[in-house]
């Protein structure tokens, strides 16, 4: 009689146990996909503002540099060419 009721016992512990593991396992999912999809979605749509933002910021210095290499080409000296590009660029290239 008493081992019976000890079974009992450990059947009720065990279904306790795993209907705590289900609720878990439901909840988590419940939690991913609703808000991390759309937290997902939020974070790419301003990754993509953000890279928009820095190429526009670039575009008119790399025209600027384009028309003054451009412009350096109507030297017939190759060394006036290269002073005229170094004056007119001095500080907005980037040294790497």
């Amino acid at each position: 009689m008493a081992q019976a009721k000890e079974k009992a016992l450990r059947s009720k512990r065990l279904y306790w146990v795993l209907g705590t593991i289900v609720a878990v396992v439901v909840l988590f999912t419940v939690y991913y996909s609703v808000y991390v999809s759309a937290q997902q979605a939020y974070y790419t749509d301003r990754a993509f503002r953000l890279l928009s933002s820095m190429s526009d910021k670039f575009s008119p210095a790399r025209a600027d540099c384009r028309q003054r290499s451009q412009a350096s080409t109507s030297y017939k000296d190759a060394e006036e060419a290269g002073n005229y590009v170094h004056r007119v660029l001095h500080g907005k290239i980037g040294r790497t």
